[in-house]
């Protein structure tokens, strides 16, 4: 059971030098899921707000929203 997931925007718990965490990240997301390779980050592509998030132009709750409506997730899991 997955208790919480945190998110480290812009490297501040940990400084991560490997690109392609990501990619892995999403692909344990996807088998969880049921879903084909692709499809969330493909989803996260597409829907991402435009603005950024370091400069406010993007909300934690509008990146909170796309990443429930990506991975499925119902509120008490996101929480």
């Amino acid at each position: 059971m997955i208790r919480a997931v945190v998110f480290d925007i812009g490297g501040v718990l940990e400084r991560v030098a490997d690109d392609a965490w990501p990619e892995v990240w999403i692909g344990r997301w996807e088998g969880r899921a049921g879903r084909p390779t692709g499809t969330i980050a493909a989803y996260l592509a597409e829907h991402a707000p435009q603005g950024s998030l370091v400069t406010g132009e993007v909300s934690e709750a509008q990146l909170r929203q796309l990443y429930v409506d990506a991975l499925g997730l119902d509120d008490a899991s996101a929480d």
